[in-house]
């Protein structure tokens, strides 16, 4: 019988695994955004159509109760981190983590990560889980061990994102989808002037349904 660590890992994994797997052959669609009381966090909607979680930096009192969607949405967040973690790849932002909506679709989401996690599992040796980590620190810390080649996109990306959050809004939501996609994020030259296109009319256009 293998008694290292990484076996002994893996036989807990499929105990756990097991478990909810059980539970997600049985999950209804209405079962994922049922909300169980008034104070709860969930997933909605975005302007791109995105479900995104409900979600605060700091821990709100009282504690709002998650509906299932909502924790799965999180297990795969964490998930998707942790792998990145051990593949020592720069950890997905989270909302970069895009929940695939209330439907099979999420077991299958959750299934694909376990598929990458037994391969990573079956490559562990007891020296690689020994060695340190630096989640939750930031990059530039000192504490955190990332491949150089990287760091950079890693960077730039982070630079993007922080364009798209200090954007004004556009007039209407078909028009900033199309700044966004044309890399028009920049606060000066999203305020000097607005992107038309024939293709693209917001008089008589829908906005995305919101919850």
């Amino acid at each position: 019988m293998d008694t290292s660590r990484s076996a002994v890992l893996r036989s807990q994994f499929d105990v756990v695994w097991s478990l909810l797997d059980y539970h997600l052959e049985r999950l209804a669609v209405d079962d994922f955004l049922w909300a169980p009381v008034q104070l709860s966090w969930t997933l909605r909607h975005d302007y791109l159509g995105h479900w995104v979680p409900d979600w605060e930096d700091s821990e709100p009192d009282p504690i709002p109760v998650p509906t299932i969607g909502w924790i799965t949405w999180h297990i795969g967040w964490w998930w998707t981190v942790t792998i990145d973690h051990v593949r020592h790849h720069i950890p997905r932002d989270r909302d970069a983590i895009l929940w695939p909506g209330p439907s099979a679709a999420v077991a299958d989401w959750l299934r694909e990560l376990r598929s990458q996690w037994l391969e990573i599992l079956d490559d562990l040796t007891d020296s690689d889980l020994e060695a340190p980590i630096g989640f939750p620190w930031p990059i530039d810390s000192g504490k955190v061990r990332y491949r150089r080649d990287r760091v950079g996109q890693h960077r730039a990306d982070e630079k993007r994102r922080r364009n798209r959050a200090a954007a004004p809004p556009a007039r209407c939501w078909k028009t900033r989808v199309r700044n966004l996609a044309m890399g028009q994020t920049s606060r000066r030259r999203t305020s000097a002037r607005r992107i038309t296109h024939p293709a693209i009319e917001c008089r008589d256009a829908p906005r995305p349904h919101r919850l």
